[in-house]
């Protein structure tokens, strides 16, 4: 599904100054994967995940997804791959507070053009294959964080994206609620998901199959990994 081949992000901090934030970065994903990307603060895992969904651009190297050429294509094309194949998950979720579930949910739908009932016929099948079909017509401001990372996820999913990628999806929930999480993560991915998330929490990196860990740039395989 995906490869990366000696993939490198350096950013121009202004005044002569660099910051190489990734460093010939190899990766294969292969369908229906589940992998935990760790590593501190500033050690270049949001940035890999922000090039895997086609937020950032690499200074070098090559990027594919299902043999797209990412790295190279239009930014509409780049649109368009995160509205029909990836799904995002973000670490503060994202969402409109005074909207409810379902219209979060729907949200992308619309915006793509599909039908308003049919959006929400389709998102509320997306919320109960999440666990929540029964907060569907509440306000999102009035959920528990839990709550509120199962509709990102719900949202990210209602598009039949085939690869997920959550940025520290469990950053901002307390242990039990992360636990529900990574069950649902699972779940997901014995459907047939493949699965990319980034963390700081060893926790979260013992539940996937495959780890890698990256340090100044440098992504090493700890488990499973090529």
């Amino acid at each position: 599904m995906i490869s990366l081949k000696g993939v490198s992000k350096i950013y121009n901090m202004g005044k002569g100054t660099e910051v190489q934030a990734l460093r010939d970065v190899d990766l294969q994903v292969r369908e229906g994967d589940f992998i935990s990307i760790t590593g501190p603060s500033g050690s270049g895992k949001s940035t890999l995940l922000h090039i895997l969904a086609g937020l950032d651009t690499p200074t070098g190297g090559e990027y594919l997804f299902e043999d797209l050429d990412v790295a190279r294509t239009s930014d509409r094309v780049k649109c368009h791959l995160r509205n029909r194949k990836i799904g995002i998950v973000l670490q503060d979720f994202g969402l409109l507070g005074d909207d409810t579930a379902l219209e979060n949910v729907a949200l992308p739908l619309i915006i793509g053009g599909v039908r308003r009932r049919e959006a929400k016929s389709r998102s509320a099948r997306v919320l109960e294959e999440v666990g929540i079909a029964e907060l569907s017509g509440k306000r999102v401001n009035e959920l528990s964080g839990g709550q509120r990372q199962r509709v990102a996820v719900a949202r990210a999913l209602v598009q039949d994206a085939k690869l997920l990628l959550a940025d520290e999806p469990t950053g901002a929930l307390d242990s039990g609620s992360a636990s529900a999480l990574m069950d649902l993560f699972e779940r997901l991915n014995a459907g047939g998901l493949t699965i990319i998330t980034v963390t700081h929490n060893p926790a979260v990196a013992e539940r996937t199959p495959v780890s890698y860990s990256i340090v100044d740039g440098v992504i090493h395989s700890e488990r499973g990994g090529e």
